[in-house]
């Protein structure tokens, strides 16, 4: 009996040791606040005060355990280029989660895979083709764009969003409501048309494995590159070693400005960042459809 509690003590303490504050880094991008023209979001909370804010967002962090609850939530706000980070507490690292986004008018969506939390900064980019999340999304402008226009949020684009839509264009409503799929203040024909076409293309939200066959969660799970980043922080270089031989890495600043993008030919290779303002940035490491994030800090 002892030895079994002490078993079950040191099991505590191993979860303990291993959980701490998780930031949550994605870059997501909503199709009815999208514009093609500006290759950014419209600012929708409030566009005078706030004029890089699109709108609010919420992440779960979801098990991958039977039934997929959800584990940890935050609510904060995405960038009019679609950047956002959200912040969790006591997250049990070195394992795997879905990452799903919540917005107030579109449709949910999950990360296709699991994602390995490692750090204390998980960085994943919703926005890429081919597609990374699992839900219905509108990828006619090159980018993977979130279906807007669940006004009900019952994860499904259908004649009972359409209904309330009317009631609302029948009421003159304006402002910040779910109504308005556009973004612009308005709800007119304009939110119509993007409806209309959601509804046509059958547009629902993702779930868990909902988009992945069990052999493909298989491959991905041993075919993750592996990525050693050092020193971290650094005031000059910083070293890489990566088995992920014949891909390419980028590198960005916080606001999702590409600032270096490469081929990787060696397993080991420098970057020079003297030339860069102190602050946070994020490497990512693409290897066909799978990719790996670290955030690097320069001093």
């Amino acid at each position: 009996m002892k030895k079994l509690f002490l078993n079950i003590l040191f099991f505590l303490f191993a979860i303990v040791l291993h959980a701490q504050n998780v930031t949550v880094n994605i870059h997501a991008l909503i199709q009815g606040f999208y514009r093609p023209s500006l290759a950014r979001m419209v600012a929708v909370i409030d566009a005078v005060n706030e004029p890089n804010i699109c709108d609010s967002m919420i992440v779960n962090i979801v098990d991958t355990t039977p039934g997929n609850p959800v584990l940890f939530t935050h609510k904060s706000v995405i960038t009019t280029n679609g950047y956002g980070s959200f912040n969790f507490t006591n997250v049990t690292l070195n394992r795997r989660y879905f990452i799903q986004l919540v917005h107030r008018n579109s449709l949910e969506v999950y990360t296709l895979y699991p994602v390995s939390f490692l750090s204390d900064s998980v960085f994943y980019d919703f926005t890429i083709l081919p597609q990374q999340f699992c839900g219905s999304a509108d990828i006619t402008q090159g980018v993977a764009l979130i279906c807007t226009g669940d006004i009900n949020q019952d994860q499904v684009i259908d004649g009972t969003d359409m209904n309330l839509w009317e009631m609302a264009s029948i009421n003159n409503a304006f402002g910040y409501i779910p109504e308005d799929i556009n973004g612009d203040g308005l709800v007119d024909s304009l939110d119509l048309d993007m409806m209309y076409m959601n509804i046509l293309f059958v547009a629902v939200g993702g779930s868990p494995f909902g988009c992945a066959s069990t052999t493909g969660i298989a491959g991905f799970e041993t075919l993750v590159p592996e990525l050693n980043v050092f020193p971290n922080p650094t005031k000059y270089k910083i070293t890489i070693e990566t088995n992920a031989l014949n891909s390419f890495f980028e590198f960005n600043d916080i606001s999702g400005k590409l600032l270096i993008k490469d081929a990787i030919i060696s397993s080991k290779f420098e970057i020079d960042l003297s030339r860069f303002n102190s602050g946070m940035y994020f490497l990512t490491v693409y290897n066909g459809n799978q990719q790996i994030h670290r955030k690097i800090i320069k001093q």
